[in-house]
């Protein structure tokens, strides 16, 4: 059979015999990630790392518009940041793959926004990961005379990326040791130059005509909006958690607690940084001019000391976001690969199951636009690239809750393991939106810079929604996370017709329900299926095995009981079910 079917086949076949062949195509073993691995603390080391390299510099650049403004644009971070982590958590959970919001996107809205927020979400990785590259060279550089060259550096580092990242035990290992000497590093210096802290220092801003004011907000709200870029430089690249999620053990415990763990680690650390730096001696105005905040308060405190051997105490944070949104860019890439976004060997990988092509891909990239930022003669480069690395982040935040709510609402049915507690997860996703909206209002109206790097983007997406419609969609793979919406649908349709014909609530519901208590009766279902049919044990990843076991039951129920209720004829017109069935061809046709 194959591989690539039409749309009308692809509707029209069984999602669990989907699954099953599946596992024995020959593009898929080719792309096998890691089997599960990741415990929760690896979780939260990847996250924690993935951030952390914000607490050591950026976000200092803000006190020149004020510590209030910065309060404020960091108060509406730490909730967005809380707020995205949950729903991100539900989805995750539920929709287990590498692709992540791309997946989701997909199944809410279709092919060309799950385009628009894998491209949005790879990006963002691919230039902050770029500007930490080109930060830690620099920090490299301050160290040695014999780490002049900025290229070579550059190399060092990706290199070593590149291998830790080839074995992807290795790499979560390193990550969560990076992650927890980091967070020492954010807490040590300040407990050590505790006695030079002043907090009258905290608010001194200084303005255009060379005063210093001590007001809260000296800018007003622009100076609010201004700010609001180097905030978000301490929590920025929290959203990389979905990229792990099929090489985590026990996703719906180790994700959970990771990310929870991850998500209070930043709070303290982002806040006590960004509240006792400023306070401390020379003082926000003379922090907010340098790049390496902690080398010049640590040289305050202690004048003896030497500069170059104090900045070393940046490196394992720098180095730690580094490797961290190496791995994610390298995922995206994967899974945007494995799903048809992007080239088929993009997502090749290797026997350890790591992707060696996303890698260098990856690699490739960072280059670059390193060398872009280093040689381009013009000092609003690294601001655009600033700009843009955070404008694609923004949209991604924006178009996150739209998908959370899409789904929430239209597939009630799917498997949650995991959900928002209270019933907030609505809630989350509109504060979500509107501190997004405010959040690009605010970036799009600070500059000139801002303003065409927004406008660049958007100019972006439109050319990539008709190139979608022309050449992507016919290159669709037929992929794990493909399969396992479409049942989900078909499912979804199911229960609407046998509601409209029967006028009753279907118990198909009650059977999803029973899905994620992962039976021993459903496991030898699966295992003969799998052992008779394919004589091959081998699965592509332990969510698509899991998925392979949860749906021969689900399927097995939902038959039962349409025979048992035998319903008349359902009426054709009837909206809700065309909707449905109008959505499964939208989406696979």
């Amino acid at each position: 059979m194959n591989y690539m079917n039409s749309g009308h086949e692809a509707s029209s076949m069984n999602p669990l015999k989907d699954m099953i062949n599946l596992r024995n195509k020959d593009f898929v073993k080719k792309r096998r990630l890691m089997k599960p691995f990741a415990t929760w603390i690896h979780i939260w080391g990847f996250v924690t790392g993935a951030v952390i390299s914000g607490e050591f510099s950026g976000f200092n650049g803000g006190y020149s518009y004020g510590l209030g403004s910065m309060i404020v644009a960091h108060t509406l971070f730490s909730i967005l940041m809380i707020s995205v982590s949950m729903n991100l958590l539900e989805l995750t959970i539920a929709m287990p793959f590498a692709s992540g919001c791309a997946a989701w996107a997909k199944a809410a809205f279709g092919g060309p926004v799950g385009c628009l927020i894998g491209l949005a979400y790879t990006l963002d990785m691919v230039f902050i990961g770029a500007n930490v590259t080109l930060f830690l060279g620099t920090t490299l550089t301050s160290i040695s005379s014999n780490l002049s060259s900025p290229i070579l550096n550059w190399l060092v580092t990706m290199g070593f990326c590149w291998l830790l990242n080839l074995h992807p035990k290795v790499f979560f290992n390193v990550i969560t040791a990076l992650s927890a000497v980091s967070i020492v590093l954010v807490f040590a210096p300040l407990i050590a130059c505790w006695g030079q802290f002043d907090l009258s220092l905290a608010w001194e801003t200084l303005l255009p005509n060379g005063t210093i004011s001590n007001a809260y907000f000296p800018f007003g709200l622009d100076g609010i909006s201004k700010s609001a870029p180097l905030a978000l430089y301490l929590l920025v690249c929290f959203e990389s958690l979905p990229v792990a999620v099929e090489e985590t053990k026990d996703a719906s415990f180790s994700l959970k607690w990771g990310m929870l763990t991850a998500n209070l680690t930043l709070l303290v650390a982002s806040w006590t940084v960004l509240i006792i730096c400023a306070g401390m001696k020379p003082g926000s105005v003379a922090l907010s001019a340098v790049s390496f905040p902690y080398t010049l308060i640590l040289t305050k405190a202690f004048p003896d000391a030497h500069p170059q051997l104090i900045n070393i105490i940046n490196i394992p944070a720098i180095f730690a976001s580094q490797l961290a949104t190496f791995y994610a860019s390298s995922r995206h890439i994967y899974g945007l690969s494995r799903s048809g976004y992007l080239p088929r060997f993009c997502s090749l990988t290797n026997r350890w199951g790591s992707p060696w092509v996303a890698l260098l891909i990856t690699c490739i990239l960072w280059f670059t636009f390193s060398l872009l930022l280093q040689f381009i003669p013009n000092s609003n480069t690294m601001t655009i690239f600033f700009a843009l690395g955070t404008l694609f982040a923004m949209t991604a935040y924006l178009i996150q809750p739209l998908v959370y709510l899409k789904l929430h609402f239209h597939l009630p049915s799917l498997p949650r393991p995991f959900k928002v507690p209270f019933g907030l997860g609505p809630c989350f996703a509109g504060m979500n939106f509107l501190i997004a909206v405010v959040g690009i209002l605010g970036m799009v109206s600070s500059g000139a810079v801002w303003t065409w790097s927004a406008l660049g983007i958007f100019a972006g997406y439109a050319f990539v929604t008709p190139f979608y419609f022309f050449v992507i969609q016919h290159n669709l793979e037929k992929s794990p996370e493909k399969i396992f919406i479409k049942e989900q649908l078909k499912v979804r349709a199911d229960e609407s017709l046998i509601s409209e014909s029967s006028g009753r609530e279907s118990k198909s519901l009650e059977a999803w329900k029973n899905l994620m208590q992962g039976t021993e009766d459903v496991s030898r279902r699966s295992d003969a299926v799998n052992t008779d049919r394919h004589h091959n044990r081998r699965g592509i990843s332990i969510s698509v095995t899991s998925f392979a076991r949860k749906t021969s039951i689900a399927s097995s129920t939902l038959q039962q009981q349409q025979q048992l209720q035998q319903p008349p004829a359902v009426k054709k017109g009837t909206k809700d079910a065309v909707d449905i069935q109008d959505n499964i061809q939208a989406l696979w046709g």
